[in-house]
């Protein structure tokens, strides 16, 4: 299947930035699904408004200042990368842009507080910053409604997979600190250590592209949109693990830094893209697909996933 490019590259090639004021752009509009895009330069805003349904804002580039206005008291909430906040109806809010931002807004089941706010991004390490500034998140519960036991786990999967790949990223970097003689058994060590966490990643894939994907796709579709995202981020970051394994298996020359870095520089990029999905995932993905699918279609989705354990 032809898959179009990620969510953020699309972004960038059909909507210009707004140089006076935000930009909206649906990129859903299903019965089960509405998606909207809010594209804001710096110290642009949004004015108070309020939602005639429950919503949940996710931030997906930039920064925010994310106002909520409830009886008459305001609370403002600092939001960055990778941190979603859940409104129920009714309730005015605002939007300011601390920096070039893209947030995305999109329907979510009554929340069972008034309002509730997700931290959903730390620094993962100062190395992870230092291969292209990637924000994953680690570990921590999701302020939300039970999840079915499906979309549970897959989202429990996460914790353990982003674990291996912080040391993997921490591994690759001491590489190229190693001397020539210990390099090359050192890098057939992150060889070994990268073809364990690759295969725990593909059985979880897997249950998503054999199961999550399709059903979700039922409504909403798959040839653009969220899951062709999901999948296109699928397979970028196994090329990327692919490409590593290859280059690492090349005897020729010795393993000088600039060698070794260059070798190591696709399994960074592999984990820079799966730190990036997975918030994809637990921000948009999971709880779209909770509010949408059915209880026949979850109870299918499990089969599948209990299938691949």
């Amino acid at each position: 299947m032809l898959v179009t490019e990620p969510l953020v590259i699309d972004i960038n090639r059909h909507i210009e930035w707004e140089e006076r004021k935000p930009s909206f752009k649906q990129l859903l509009d299903t019965p089960d699904l509405k998606l909207v895009m809010i594209r804001m330069r710096r110290e642009h805003a949004v004015a108070w408004h309020r939602s005639s349904v429950a919503i949940t804002v996710f931030v997906h580039q930039g920064e925010i200042d994310f106002g909520v206005r409830d009886s008459g008291e305001e609370q403002v909430y600092r939001l960055s990368q990778g941190m979603s906040i859940t409104l129920p109806a009714g309730l005015d809010h605002q939007l300011a842009a601390l920096q070039d931002s893209v947030v995305l807004v999109y329907k979510t089941p009554n929340p069972e507080k008034p309002c509730q706010f997700t931290n959903r991004t730390q620094e993962v390490s100062a190395m992870i910053q230092q291969n292209g500034g990637c924000m994953g998140h680690v570990g921590g519960a999701k302020t939300q409604a039970s999840y079915c036991a499906a979309i549970q786990q897959l989202f429990n999967e996460h914790p353990p997979l982003r674990q291996q790949m912080e040391q993997l990223v921490q591994k690759a970097q001491q590489l190229a600190e190693s001397a020539d003689e210990q390099a090359a058994a050192a890098i057939q060590q992150l060889v070994g250590w990268e073809g364990h966490f690759r295969r725990e990643l593909e059985i979880h894939s897997e249950k998503e592209e054999q199961g999550l994907f399709p059903l979700l796709g039922r409504h909403i579709g798959t040839e653009t949109g969220p899951i062709a995202v999901m999948e296109y981020e699928h397979s970028e970051a196994k090329r990327m693990l692919a490409e590593f394994e290859r280059q690492a298996g090349q005897p020729e020359g010795p393993w000088t830094p600039e060698r070794l870095q260059a070798v190591t520089a696709p399994l960074v990029r592999g984990c820079q893209i799966l730190f990036e999905h997975f918030l994809k995932e637990e921000n948009v993905l999971f709880p779209m697909a909770e509010t949408i699918l059915s209880q026949q279609e979850k109870e299918e989705l499990l089969r599948i996933v209990e299938a691949k354990r």
